[in-house]
Formats: structure tokens, sequence, C-alpha cells
């Protein structure tokens, strides 16, 4: 069962973002606010559930500990868009008036993120090169 969850990397980037991004939904829509600011808010929140639900597709469907070429440039746009996402969002809440506990959670939440995204991409590197050396073209 252990080589089905490899690479680990990209199912804990998938299980970390599930964690985190399907309870938001909840909040998102029971804070006041416009609708079009609750429909605003819920796109990010789809986008990562259904990156999280895809990232954790690919290892579950690979049968062994490798994933193959398209899974993997899969799992790293999940990643690289991680990335982005709390680069642009983070500066945002920083700077919007929001209280010092809201500021410091998602900042840890993103420090989190980043870590899973950056291991994904790592790992994946080092996959991709020891394919290159395996299979010299």
């Amino acid at each position: 069962m252990s080589d089905r969850l490899r690479p680990l990397a990209v199912t804990v980037l998938g299980a970390l973002t599930l964690a985190m991004w399907t309870g938001r939904l909840g909040l998102a829509w029971g804070t006041g606010g416009s609708s079009a600011s609750k429909l605003w808010a819920t796109v990010p929140v789809v986008v990562f559930v259904v990156a999280g639900m895809a990232a954790l597709a690919v290892v579950v469907r690979t049968p062994g500990p490798h994933l193959a070429a398209r899974d993997r440039t899969l799992a790293r746009v999940v990643a690289w868009w991680t990335i982005f996402y709390w680069v642009v969002r983070l500066p945002v809440i920083w700077f919007d008036g929001r209280s010092v506990g809201f500021k410091g959670v998602h900042t840890v939440l993103a420090l989190v993120s980043w870590a899973a995204a950056g291991w994904t991409i790592r790992s994946l590197r080092s996959v991709r090169r020891r394919d290159a050396l395996a299979n010299p073209a």
C-alpha cells in the first residue's frame, strides 16, 4: 500500500490541499457580504479542491512508485499554482486591515503550502533526472 502513496510529496500536497480548502467553502458563504463577493471567494476554493483531488487521483491510479510523465506534469501544475496563489494572496491579507491572528494563521497556511509544493517540485525533478539517467536517448 505504501507504494500506492508514492511519490509521497504529491500525496502530502494533495491531502494538505484538500484538508485546507474543503472547509473554506462554508466559511466563504457563512460570512456577510454580497452574493457576488461570496461567489468570487468560492473560485479559489473550487480550484484548490479540484487540484487536490487531481493530485491524489494521479497518485492512487498509479500502480507503482513512479508517476507517468503527464501525471508528473499535473502534479507540478498543482504545486506551482499553490505557490503562485499564496505569493499573490498573502500580501493582500497582510495589508487589508485584518486582525493579527487572521494574518498569522494565513501566513502559516502559506508557509506550509509552499513547503509541500516545493517538496513536490523537488521530488518530481529528481524522478525526472533518475528516469533520464536510466533511459538515455
